[in-house]
């Protein structure tokens, strides 16, 4: 059999091109009896969460919220026409500790603004930041589609343009953040799109619909996420299946907050995909900022502790559904 190594869309037009109606005909043609249990958008969004779990049966299951037999027949499927998916990867990235290095090197040639508490700020460690981008390459094929970052105190939109080949854009309000970026940019000779702008304000209109994928760092208040949140979604086209990369503290914002946020994510037009683990300096905030505007607990911890301060912080992967 020929392996053929295709990106994700580039699967449809090749199933599509044995029918002139893929919804009706040609998973029609495929089962056994009976109409096809899913349709040719659910269909390739499971292509899809194949290509990004390779052969971890349990994880397709799950993520994909259909059973064995539906698997074992989209996998009869994709070999009656001669396709091997294969999963998605960075030529740009050898391994993970080299890009971990490399990312390193770029920061340390650069004075990076200490975090300001008026914004929020409180930055992932760096190893965060590239698992992170890593985690985004390895589900999403992003070779020339379009990839916002909401707010970039990780310098995410940094190690995208290194790591990828991705037309990425970044849009944070604080100047030293822009200016930061753009000076990381001409040193490295990276492609990216700069924006400063407040996302109280209403979303650029050249920016409404226009992205694949959206990475978004927000204030970690209930009042933050949901104004990142909603212009995630603004910006990213009129399309199912597409990510959302949301930074989310749980012990920052408490219990009842987290809940609202998860009810206002469905609202949206969000479902939750998964979630992992990462951590952010909060030593860092708190050390440069004044912390008396903060809750007792966060400045006793700061007060008590000499070394680097690092709270939890959660990764949410979110992608649009179409009601």
């Amino acid at each position: 059999m020929a392996k053929i190594h295709k990106e994700y869309c580039d699967v449809s037009t090749k199933l599509q091109k044995y029918s002139d109606n893929p919804y009706r005909n040609i998973l029609q043609d495929e089962y056994d009896e009976g109409p096809p249990p899913m349709d040719f958008n659910t269909f390739l969004e499971v292509i899809h969460i194949i290509r990004i779990y390779g052969n971890n049966r349990t994880k397709i299951l799950r993520s994909a919220g259909i059973d064995l037999w539906t698997l074992t027949n989209i996998l009869k499927i994709l070999y009656k026409y001669n396709i091997e998916l294969a999963r998605y990867e960075s030529p740009l990235i050898e391994t993970p500790e080299k890009a971990q290095s490399i990312f390193n090197n770029i920061l340390a040639n650069i004075k990076i603004p200490k975090p300001d508490q008026s914004f929020h700020q409180s930055p992932c460690v760096p190893a965060d930041t590239i698992n992170r981008v890593r985690r985004i390459i390895s589900s999403v094929p992003l070779s020339g589609r379009k990839i916002l970052c909401l707010g970039d105190d990780d310098f995410v939109s940094v190690a995208l343009a290194k790591f990828s080949n991705a037309d990425v854009y970044t849009l944070d309000i604080d100047g030293r953040i822009i200016d930061t970026i753009d000076k990381i940019k001409s040193n490295e000779n990276l492609d990216i799109n700069i924006i400063q702008h407040d996302l109280r304000e209403p979303l650029p209109s050249n920016l409404i619909n226009k992205f694949d994928c959206v990475s978004c760092d927000p204030p970690q208040s209930l009042k933050g996420e949901i104004y990142f949140l909603k212009n995630a979604h603004l910006s990213l086209k009129n399309e199912s299946s597409l990510r959302t990369y949301v930074s989310i503290t749980p012990h920052w914002m408490g219990f009842q907050d987290l809940q609202k946020l998860q009810q206002e994510i469905i609202v949206m037009g969000y479902c939750e995909i998964e979630h992992y683990k990462c951590e952010m300096d909060f030593t860092a905030f708190t050390k440069s900022n004044n912390t008396k505007s903060l809750n007792s607990t966060h400045s006793l911890i700061s007060q008590i502790l000499e070394g680097s301060l690092l709270m939890s912080c959660d990764l949410y992967v979110l992608k649009t559904i179409a009601y």
